[in-house]
């Protein structure tokens, strides 16, 4: 749109205050997905230290477990033979105890372990979304995508 003063009707200054507006409001938008993406990893991240950290209960239950078994099946070992009247030997029932217990442990380990390795909070989509609108901002301000007054925009 040619003026009659022969100017094209964009002044430098409405120019750089859409740019400076633009500008602002994908910051403000960059800031609430930065935000909304990083309370997201926290829980996730919570989620998984709260199964890493309730995986330590029935290990280390299994753990004492076992270390007690080894003292009752030293104890057994050095008996008489025919003085436990039990069909399973105490130091057994700790060992089978113990072994369960520390398997819970361990598969609530792994699921714990798998469920941190499956997401990496650095590579999110707030990430990949601020390195586009850098590129488009350096592409902007940098003349890529400049008016030009002699053709008409095009």
């Amino acid at each position: 749109m040619i003026n009659s003063n022969g100017s094209n009707g964009f002044s430098t200054t409405k120019l750089v205050g859409g740019i400076l507006s633009d500008f602002q409001d994908l910051a403000r938008q960059q800031i609430a997905l930065i935000k909304a993406e990083c309370l997201a990893d926290w829980r996730k991240t919570k989620e998984v230290g709260f199964i890493l950290w309730l995986s330590l209960v029935p290990v280390a239950s299994g753990t004492i477990l076992l270390a007690f078994m080894f003292a009752h099946l030293l104890h057994w070992l050095t008996m008489p033979s025919g003085s436990d009247p039990a069909s399973i030997p105490l130091w057994a029932c700790y060992g089978i105890a113990g072994v369960i217990l520390a398997g819970a442990g361990g598969v609530l380990f792994m699921v714990g372990m798998r469920k941190l390795q499956a997401f990496n909070p650095l590579h999110g989509e707030s990430v990949q979304t601020l390195e586009e609108n850098v590129h488009w901002l350096k592409r902007t301000v940098g003349g890529g995508n400049r008016l030009s007054a002699g053709n008409g925009g095009k």
